[in-house]
């Protein structure tokens, strides 16, 4: 007898794609995979919020609970005084996210799909509605002082932002998003 149920395919393989994955296949359809690289950022924020939901969905209450922590964020907007403010989130490197939710994807289908989920990039041609794109630039760097390490920082530049996010072991990641940039310069460490 053959299994008649839809097959839905997703391209990519971040954790919108195996999220999604999961929750179809928990749903009782078939999904069919096709994994899609991209280069990984340093490190990867989860706030509360998003841990959260993320355990309820894989039903892990302990996922990422001995990652690393945030546990405030340094906000400077348009030039003034930078502002300290409570926040809560988890770093995990992008390869720590991929190894723990790829326990939970499902095995490759060999039949047609019914239909595709796009998310990963290049999109197919035709109408696609774009709900946020943002390029970035990404780099590690050190942290001078060791005290930042349960920080994020942000910062209005006149192009775009500035984001820092500790990357574990006294290192830290430095992203720019900007509408253009003409000059950035970091130190790696």
């Amino acid at each position: 007898m053959t299994d008649r149920r839809m097959i839905v395919g997703i391209r990519g393989s971040g954790i919108a794609a195996t999220t999604c994955a999961y929750l179809l296949k928990a749903a009782g359809l078939r999904v069919a995979t096709k994994v899609v690289h991209r280069p990984p950022v340093p490190t990867i924020m989860l706030s509360d919020a998003a841990l959260a939901l993320l355990r309820d969905i894989f039903q892990r209450p302990d996922l990422f609970a001995d990652s690393p922590r945030i546990k405030r964020r340094v906000v400077a907007w348009g030039g003034g005084a930078p502002v300290v403010v409570p926040h809560g989130a988890a770093l995990a490197s992008e390869d720590q996210v991929q190894a723990v939710l790829a326990q939970d994807q499902p095995a490759p289908e060999d039949s047609p799909v019914d239909f595709t989920i796009h998310a990963a990039p290049p999109m197919p041609e035709g109408e696609t509605h774009v709900f946020g794109d943002r390029r970035a630039v990404a780099a590690k760097v050190g942290l001078l002082d060791p005290s930042c390490s349960e920080e994020g920082r942000v910062e209005a530049v006149a192009s775009g932002w500035l984001f820092l996010v500790p990357a574990g072991a006294g290192k830290a990641g430095c992203w720019g998003w900007a509408a253009r940039w003409t000059i950035c310069s970091l130190t790696a460490a």
